[in-house]
């Protein structure tokens, strides 16, 4: 099931024989919910570590994973970290939300639901101001939210590599439990420490287009031109989480569909060693013939 709403809302509050100011605003939201699996069960879609599921009543890939609330921090001999001993989990139904009571971690503590990979919502905000005859002004601002990704970079810090600042000083009791929990033999909590929710908001586009006089286009050739000077990507305005058990994600934009080999339906939502959106000024020459 997807259900939602768009909106989308133009004003011009100025509107002058030699200026112009128009503004336009969009929403979209998704309700994406599986609500009849056929009588089947719950199918694992991820991969590896990464604990993405098909349950019927969330969203299609939603991840799950073991939540743990507490747990004891403390040096063991050997070790050159601290570990989260006598860790606590959220209780719940396996594969179900967190019913917010408290079991201990191990073999038997809930998977419960962790967010969901696709936007809960998107939107934009442009404004464009007219000057004369000729010369516009833009500004288009984008966002999204409501959606989480699984960062193996920050993953890979915290439990795999296990040298972020987080695990060598056992400052996050939540990740030291989550680290025990590892070391006792469940490796899917490696995608549990470095999902990260993924909204964000960025100033997209900023530009300048001047329409060129049309003895100027004919010079060679054309009926009309343009001239766009642009800056894209220029800056992040907000972000729903920057970082994970200290760990900083790079840029939120970083959200590629992994194949699965199993499952080539399966949305899944990791990103690696993957380069971040490139802050670009370009100019463009628009001609008519």
């Amino acid at each position: 099931l997807n259900r939602g709403v768009e909106i989308a809302l133009d004003l011009s509050p100025i509107s002058a024989k030699n200026v112009g100011l128009d503004f336009r605003f969009t929403l979209a939201t998704n309700l994406s919910k599986i609500t009849d699996m056929g009588g089947t069960p719950s199918a694992f879609v991820g991969s590896s570590f990464i604990q993405q599921f098909n349950v019927q009543g969330f969203a299609p890939s939603s991840y799950f994973f073991k939540h743990v609330v507490s747990s004891t921090v403390t040096k063991l001999a050997g070790l050159p970290f601290p570990l989260g001993l006598n860790a606590q989990c959220e209780g719940g139904t396996d594969l179900g939300n967190g019913d917010g009571t408290v079991v201990p971690c191990g073999p038997n503590a809930p998977r419960v639901f962790a967010g969901r990979p696709s936007p809960k919502w998107n939107g934009s905000f442009s404004a464009t101001l007219t000057l004369g005859k000729r010369l516009r002004l833009l500004t288009l601002i984008d966002a999204l939210g409501g959606n989480e990704v699984l960062v193996g970079d920050i993953a890979a810090v915290n439990s795999f590599f296990l040298s972020s600042k987080s695990v060598l000083t056992g400052s996050d009791p939540i990740l030291s439990g989550l680290l025990a929990q590892g070391f006792g033999g469940d490796g899917n909590i490696i995608g549990a420490t470095g999902l990260i929710k993924g909204g964000f908001a960025k100033l997209r586009t900023i530009s300048a287009t001047y329409d060129l006089p049309d003895r100027i286009a004919r010079w060679v050739g054309a009926s009309r031109g343009s001239v766009t000077v642009s800056g894209e990507n220029l800056a992040i305005l907000w972000r729903e989480q920057k970082t994970v058990y200290g760990s900083t994600w790079i840029d939120p934009e970083i959200i590629p569909n992994r194949y699965n080999p199993s499952d080539p339906a399966a949305n899944l939502q990791y990103t690696q060693e993957s380069w971040p959106q490139s802050a670009r000024i370009r100019t463009t020459v628009r001609l008519t013939f």
